[in-house]
């Protein structure tokens, strides 16, 4: 049976009263407390513990510490080599349990920082940013209600071969190295997801298994977008740029970052390349430009 601090510190003090008799001591406890049966033994023990600890609670358990200096490089050498390791594949390796790895990257400020999916650029590129933000500013002065029949388009791509999800991949350090990759615009085995915003309404979205060539495209505009918008509107479409065939560029070819104007049925079309937010990628630049 476990006794309480409460009880054990009452039998010290019965101890005392009978005269440091333990039998007398264990008579006394447990006509107090019915629900007890303590032993002369017991008193014997606890009297010693208490004579050599100053206190009736348990000793501590001493653990064996097994994050020595060597168990501390051993650990940071791995993730050196390894960085992208988890902790439990690292854990196993070592031979060590899933916390000590994590209190020894801990002890040295490592930490498990994401890495950065980022769209390739080119010199280029951020100049004609920069002109496209210049134009639509000049087409804004001109019409203030322009925003208000802009057709705001994206082309969303699943990718089927195995892409690298960020949000499972980390790689230890003990400061950030800002690691990112390059991703190119075309893969196989994908599927592409086409959808619009046109003022408070939400068109599509429309799923496409074959590449966005440029026959395809037309054919997207002519028979199904049509369909979905009205007549004198702009459309903005992202992610289909140099994809565009000549049969759709009908009037005022314009290549500002691999921006396109043309107009379409009457309609002032903007297209130009770049990911949006929904496929969370970044735009890479120079290694001094900040991110």
């Amino acid at each position: 049976m476990v006794y309480t601090l409460q009880q054990r510190t009452e039998i010290i003090f019965i101890y005392g009263e009978c005269g440091r008799c333990a039998r007398r001591t264990a008579e006394i406890f447990n006509e107090r407390n019915p629900n007890t049966n303590v032993k002369h033994k017991y008193v014997l023990k606890l009297v010693a513990k208490f004579t050599e600890t100053g206190s009736v609670g348990n000793k501590k358990r001493v653990q064996m510490c097994v994050l020595d200096e060597a168990a501390q490089i051993e650990v940071l050498g791995s993730f050196v080599a390894e960085p992208t390791t988890s902790l439990r594949s690292m854990a196993r390796q070592v031979g060590m349990s899933h916390e000590t790895v994590r209190k020894a990257l801990k002890f040295h400020k490592f930490h498990p920082y994401k890495m950065q999916m980022l769209q390739q650029l080119f010199d280029d590129n951020f100049d004609r940013r920069i002109q496209f933000c210049e134009t639509m500013t000049n087409l804004i002065n001109d019409n203030r209600n322009i925003l208000q029949n802009i057709c705001f388009s994206d082309e969303c791509t699943f990718f089927l071969n195995g892409r690298v999800n960020k949000q499972n991949c980390r790689y230890w350090s003990d400061e950030n190295l800002r690691l990112f990759r390059e991703n190119n615009t075309q893969y196989p085995e994908k599927v592409n997801v086409w959808e619009g915003i046109l003022g408070n309404a939400v068109l599509g979205p429309l799923f496409m298994e074959e590449n966005l060539t440029g026959e395809r495209y037309l054919n997207l505009l002519e028979e199904i977008i049509d369909s979905l918008i009205t007549t004198n509107l702009e459309n903005q479409v992202d992610a289909a740029g140099n994809r565009v065939c000549n049969k759709i560029f009908i009037f005022n070819k314009m290549e500002l970052h691999h921006t396109i104007f043309f107009l379409l049925d009457s309609r002032y079309t903007t297209d130009f390349l770049e990911n949006g937010l929904v496929e969370e990628d970044q735009l890479s630049g120079h290694r001094d430009r900040p991110i």
